[in-house]
């Protein structure tokens, strides 16, 4: 039975905070200088706004209004966290109110010295030019601004700077060189040791490499090497295991570190609402002698959907359900033992830096650091001026003066940070807090007891629990963590009573396969591939264009094609969607004014999976109502692209396409809206080399401007299996759900179908194809065809896939289109039962 201590007392005393007790780095551990035991991270990502809320301009950062942290820290108590991660700050604002209240309650913070500005991180693609003696400068001046904050903990020199095999043959040094003048710095100007470290992205292929490669001993540049190294890490989700997750390969990887590893980010958000089962796991025996802790991503809601707190651009906040699953899962851990674990006596030595230590083909062996840049010897020397140096101050009220509510609108009410004892770390139960309900609809209070530490007397305050549902009200309870097992067991088997084996093609051959076409095609052609395709059993055809005729001429009758299909001509063995691009608002207002000049003839839901038509033994037709109706635009990940063929910038095109999205919404209700993203694995003016976090922001970008779906695109042709993965691994950390993409793939170099099996691996169900291999790109010189259909349907039935397309029918159709456009087949698969039907025919 808990014991129940008053935390009333403290709350609204003025006081200078107790400080948290110093954390050392002692080899592979955390220490805790005060009771000489490890100390193991349970922490929370911090970063209200995301990347793209860091404004410097706008004088705040996450760490410097006093009412937000108060509101943040409180919910973060109750909780049981005793860390934050902060990804961006500004350096010139005062920090010292906030770090002083998360002191009071706490918790140590572990910050990022980097910004997603130009000038304020390091370039992966080209390190070298991003490094240099104003960029340190910046990274030295987060130094001065947190260095004597005694809850400051570590500062990560980098994260996700290396993630795939390319930037690892060039990013790692200049990694290394960022730690070094970070160490450098503190050492000289900070009158305590502050550990630096590398957050690293978890991709296999290159994960342990960037660990040996950053903790070795490279002799006199030993000073180059991290102190800590993390991971942000998501390969735990729902109801996984240690070995299904890969976490025990993580455990074996890491085994022997010289530096404390730890997960910097973790914390799937499939299956929803999120179930944390990985949070045992990562403070069990299995994984302490290897592991420190671990921190979720993330704290505030965005549009990734990671978020335990809603917040609200007045201040107030609505804490979701999430949070409350999280905090029973970190109430339920034994921190006694957690936080009470002896460090091992003797410490790893780092191994030497030789090129044994790399495994991976392309991965940087040259373990030379660069050179100071010009003039940054004299910063170090001299220190940042002037040096924005913050200080602990006194809070005279911790009491939170935010409106915050529970999902169902209930206002929580006295709640407030708890200041702690010298050198005492939060945990569950420190901070009880109020659920007791105010909010419209029926008031609901839940009570219960928790140990709250410190001086005082005794009272009672509410506890907050997890949601669940009784009758057809709900009322607050504590669910037990078996409870919640059982209950998402019951989700899944619910789930896998829908096939996961389903994949949805979408035809792309009458827009993108005939654009590039050099001869005009007849308007009779293009409707009449578009009604063989109907009749293969596929779901989903893009059917045209509403883009200047100008630009692509064979996208002309475009607006024909459209009434065709509204005015029911088009006969087929299941519902099928018609789908068309509308570049811009003009493309858009052509569309709409011819769907709205045919009311109730047409229907926007997607079509239901069908199964293959049988020639042998055919099924019973479904009933064809009506088409459905689908809308489209295009982006870009790189601006030279962007530039080609959109005329301006990425950032002026995603401001566009927010105007058509909404506008298509509300002229045509309901309608489902694609959002391609071209050259995500190579652009034919920038190279090969675009930047996964680039493609990542434009599709969470596009999801928030109401995309249904964003479809990942090849247009070069030149991806391959390690660099699709990579791209799919950096799409869905930023929280993107396998479920909202589709895989579009050029073969120019033949790796379309490995590509496809890598995103299927990936979790995505919806692959674009082409019959005949048609296609190409105006605007990417050299680039071949769309992997055919033909090719795409075999290569899924030998998985044992549903795609519900009869192959022999769309290997028919690819050969009569590819006789109408006079060239060459080109599917493989369909010359091969082309050719097995001659041999059969002749009686060979």
């Amino acid at each position: 039975m808990f014991v129940q201590r008053t935390v009333l007392g403290l709350v609204g005393a003025a006081s200078l905070a107790a400080a948290v007790p110093a954390i050392d780095v002692q080899g592979s551990f955390f220490v805790n200088k005060n009771t000489g035991a490890r100390f193991q991270i349970v922490g929370v990502a911090y970063q209200p706004g995301g990347s793209a809320g860091y404004e410097p301009q706008s004088g705040v950062d996450p760490l410097s209004d006093k009412a937000n942290c108060l509101r943040d820290a409180a919910l973060m108590q109750m909780l049981g966290v005793n860390a934050i991660r902060v990804y961006n700050v500004d350096p010139n604002l005062n920090h010292d109110e906030c770090a002083s209240i998360f002191n009071a309650a706490g918790m140590y913070m572990f910050l990022d010295v980097n910004s997603p500005l130009v000038g304020e991180s390091i370039n992966s693609a080209a390190p070298w030019e991003s490094y240099y003696a104003a960029y340190l400068n910046r990274t030295f001046a987060v130094v001065e601004a947190f260095k004597n904050y005694p809850n400051t903990a570590a500062f990560f020199s980098g994260n996700e700077v290396i993630f795939d095999e390319d930037n690892g043959a060039t990013v790692p040094p200049y990694m290394r060189a960022v730690t070094r003048d970070l160490k450098h710095y503190i050492s000289k100007h900070s009158d305590r040791e502050i550990p630096v470290g590398y957050s690293a992205a978890d991709v296999r292929s290159i994960l342990f490499d960037s660990w040996e490669y950053l903790q070795c001993d490279n002799g006199d540049e030993q000073d180059s090497s991290v102190d800590l190294f993390a991971l942000n890490s998501y390969s735990w989700c729902g109801n996984s295991t240690f070995t299904e997750s890969g976490y025990d390969q993580l455990v074996a990887g890491f085994e022997g570190s010289s530096v404390p590893i730890f997960f910097s980010e973790f914390g799937c958000n499939t299956p929803s609402p999120r179930v944390f089962t990985e949070v045992p796991e990562i403070y069990s025996d299995q994984m302490q002698n290897v592991f420190s802790g671990g921190i979720v991503y993330e704290y505030a809601q965005e549009p990734n959907n990671y978020g335990l707190v809603d917040i609200n651009d007045d201040g107030s906040a609505t804490v979701m359900d999430d949070f409350y699953t999280l905090m029973e899962r970190y109430a339920a851990l034994n921190f006694t033992e957690i936080q009470g674990i002896a460090p091992q006596t003797e410490s790893k030595a780092a191994p030497k830096c030789k090129e044994s230590l790399i495994t991976t083909d392309g991965f940087i062996t040259n373990f030379t650091v660069p050179a100071l840049p010009p003039n940054a010897s004299e910063i170090i020397e001299n220190g940042v001026s002037p040096a924005p140096v913050g200080k602990i101050v006194t809070i005279d009220d911790y009491t939170v003066t935010a409106t915050v509510k529970d999902s169902s609108g209930n206002v929580l009410e006295n709640l407030a940070v708890v200041p702690l004892d010298e050198n005492e770390i939060n945990q569950p139960g420190l901070n009880t807090g109020s659920a007791t309900g105010t909010g419209s609809g029926s008031t609901s209070s839940a009570s219960g007891t928790s140990s709250v530490s410190g001086k005082g007397s005794s009272s009672t305050s509410a506890s907050m629990g997890i949601r669940t549902a009784q009758g057809d009200s709900m009322a607050w309870m504590m669910v037990s963590a078996q409870q919640q097992q059982y209950q998402y067991q019951q989700q899944q088997q619910q789930q896998q009573q829908q096939p996961d084996n389903r994949v949805k093609i979408v035809e792309v051959g009458p827009r993108d396969g005939l654009q590039n076409e050099k001869t005009t095609i007849p308007l009779a052609t293009k409707i009449e591939l578009i009604e063989r395709l109907a009749a293969t059993g596929l779901t989903t055809i893009e059917a045209g264009s509403f883009v200047s005729p100008k630009w692509v001429p064979q996208m002309e009758s475009s607006n024909e094609i459209l009434e065709h299909i509204l005015q029911g001509n088009i006969q087929s063995p299941n519902p099928i969607s018609y789908a068309f691009l509308v570049p811009n608002l003009k493309g858009l207002a052509t569309a709409t004014a011819t769907l709205q000049s045919h009311p109730g003839a047409y229907v926007t839901e997607p079509p239901a999976q069908t199964t293959a038509p049988d020639s042998e033994k055919p099924k019973q037709k479904q009933k064809q109502t009506k088409p459905g109706v689908e809308l489209a635009v295009f982006a870009a990940a790189t601006e030279s692209f962007t530039q080609k063929n959109l005329n301006c910038s990425v950032a002026t095109s995603l401001s566009r396409f927010r105007e058509v999205i909404a506008e298509a919404k509300r002229a045509v209700p309901e309608v489902r809206v694609r959002a391609y993203i071209s050259v995500v694995l190579g652009c034919p003016f920038e190279g090969p080399d675009v930047d996964p976090h680039g493609v990542a922001e434009v599709a969470t970008s596009l999801l928030e401007m109401g995309a249904d779906e964003i479809a990942l695109g090849d247009t070069t042709g030149t991806g391959t299996a390690p660099r699709t993965a990579a791209l799919l691994r950096c799409v869905a950390a930023a929280g993107v759900r396998p479920a909202d993409l589709a895989v579009h793939f050029h073969d120019t170099y033949g790796q379309a179908l490995v590509n496809v099996a890598v995103a299927l691996e990936a979790g995505i169900r919806t692959v674009d194809a082409a019959v005949a291999g048609l296609g190409g790109c105006p605007y990417s010189p050299g680039a071949t065809g769309n992997l055919a259909t033909e090719d795409l349907v075999y290569f899924l039935g030998s998985l044992g896939m549903d795609t519900g397309v009869d192959l022999d029918r769309v290997v028919d159709v690819g050969e009569w289109v590819a006789g109408r456009l006079g060239r060459a087949n080109g599917s493989a698969v369909g010359r091969a039962v082309l050719g097995a039907r001659g041999r059969k025919e002749r009686g060979e």
